[in-house]
């Protein structure tokens, strides 16, 4: 006995300690998963999920870091702010290896490139028409260099964010870093306004760097999109984070007041509304009452000249610079393109060549009938319109609902809602069809209806295990799964459908 003593006195603690140490690595990944806000996806004892789960996450890796990159490119734009860089061409290199890692991560994975959603599909399609229409277009060339020098890339990065942005941490991610991109170069506005410093025809400021930020009009809008997600955020955290975030609301607030713009006034007036109603539920009166002051506050000291100018917004007349009676003339000759052209459109890129003083239509939905035709502005107004149906029922059944995520769930529908709204009223004054504005709001709103829908498929499927992923060959790597689209534009039991990407 005195010889098996010992050994049971030395296997019982190297047991007990490794059943701690499992414990305590569990407790400490439960704990990331929760102080991130983040589903914990259901793990069980000696089941695969949650392997198969762990490298998703590990394959899918690299790629996402390389759309995190691209973003943040996308926002700084180095060559602008670093002339040392001059044209080096570092957003395009980013823009080209990330859909080759995605690539191989899916292939590696076994799943096909592309998550079928109805989005997916309508892009897919106002692409095919843009490349169908190229050879009868009046100008190839600016039909080809507006597939080449946009479209195409933003479909690229409208795929990628759908099929790489599949946890909740990751969507968070993405959603801070845009925001706090957004809040630098309101920083800059504010700035360029307080300092006098007015290099748009002497009156307007312009934006740090350029591409879509560069015009006023163009800055406006891409801050109205991003001041729902500030305060989604800041709704989401606490203490300092709130502060933060709820700082970062005010400066995009601000930045879009100094763009002098008056479709970013409007649609700052509009999604203030939305967000009030919405985001104010129980206390609308004190919040309305609120805002009200401080939108009186901020209307008194506004210059006399911005507020003749947003005295156009009612009287067109009164513009003595003939941009509001512009405006109107082009949306006349824009609709008169629409209709004489429902079936074969213009070709992408090609509106200016018929406009007026080839400029622009400055209304999304009538450039894109004009050039796309009927069927490229019923697949443009379904990108807008299908991620708002998977939103909206979001928000309906977390509404009533205490815990932490689904509260994060609601509070995120609710900013993206905000966000497509504010996209749809910019599109009426705006040609922005073809930008990043709306596909990346789009593709955010898609990843949060998969990843709740994949939620409430893993609740629903607790304690069973899920099929093996299956191998795919490279020929069928273009294919969609046989399963319908979760959260499909309609009917709605598709929404809880597991996704299939």
């Amino acid at each position: 006995m005195n010889s098996v003593e010992p050994r049971k006195t030395i296997i019982i603690p190297v047991a007990a300690a490794t059943r701690l140490h499992s414990a305590r690595g569990e407790f400490f990944r439960s704990s990331i998963g929760a102080h991130a806000g983040g589903y914990a996806w259901p793990k069980k004892p000696g089941g695969s999920s949650a392997m198969r789960q762990e490298e998703e996450e590990v394959t899918y890796r690299f790629a996402f870091c390389l759309l995190y990159l691209f973003t943040l490119l996308l926002y700084a734009r180095p060559n602008d702010l670093i002339p040392a860089m001059g044209t080096f061409p570092l957003a395009k290199i980013v823009a080209v290896i990330a859909p080759l890692a995605y690539v191989y991560a899916r292939y590696k994975l076994g799943k096909p490139i592309i998550n079928w959603t109805i989005e997916v599909k309508m892009v897919i399609l106002m692409l095919f028409l843009a490349v169908l229409l190229t050879p009868i277009a009046a100008s190839p060339g600016d039909s080809a260099d507006a597939l080449g020098e946009v479209f195409i890339k933003t479909v690229i990065i409208f795929i990628l964010i759908i099929g790489l942005v599949n946890t909740r941490e990751r969507l968070q991610a993405m959603i801070k870093l845009t925001t706090l991109c957004g809040t630098w170069l309101a920083v800059f506005a504010i700035k360029n306004y307080a300092t006098g410093n007015f290099t748009l025809k002497g009156d307007r400021i312009e934006g740090l760097v350029g591409g879509m930020f560069g015009n006023p009009n163009d800055l406006a809008a891409a801050l109205n999109m991003l001041i729902p997600l500030a305060v989604a955020l800041a709704l989401m955290n606490a203490g300092g984070a709130r502060l933060l975030y709820a700082g970062c609301a005010l400066l995009l607030f601000c930045g879009v007041l100094v763009t002098f713009s008056r479709a970013g006034f409007i649609t700052l007036a509009a999604v203030s509304g939305v967000m009030l109603w919405k985001f104010g539920r129980g206390s609308r009166s004190s919040v309305a009452l609120a805002t009200f002051i401080a939108a009186v506050i901020l209307f008194s000291v506004f210059s006399g000249a911005y507020r003749s100018r947003l005295g156009t917004i009612v009287d067109p007349n009164s513009d003595e610079s003939g941009s509001a009676q512009q405006r109107i003339d082009l949306l006349k000759r824009g609709l008169s393109l629409s209709v004489r052209h429902p079936i074969i459109g213009l070709g992408m890129g090609n509106f200016h060549i018929y406009s007026i003083r080839e400029r622009v239509a400055h209304n999304g939905y009538l450039e894109t009938a004009a050039e796309l035709g009927g069927i490229g502005l019923l697949a443009y107004l379904v990108v807008i319109l299908a991620p708002l149906r998977g939103l909206t029922i979001i928000e309906m059944r977390t509404i009533k609902s205490r815990a932490r995520g689904d509260l994060d769930a609601k509070h995120l529908s609710i900013g993206l809602q905000a966000v497509l709204i504010a996209y749809m009223i910019n599109s009426f004054f705006l040609s922005i069809q073809y930008l990043w504005y709306l596909y990346y709001a789009a593709g955010f709103a898609v990843a949060l209806r998969l990843i709740y829908a994949a939620e409430k498929a893993a609740q629903a499927n607790k304690g069973k295990e899920a099929a093996p992923s299956r191998q795919l060959r490279v020929g069928n790597l273009w294919k969609s799964d046989s399963r319908k689209p979760a959260g499909n534009l309609w009917p709605a039991y598709r929404f809880l459908e597991p996704p299939h990407g």
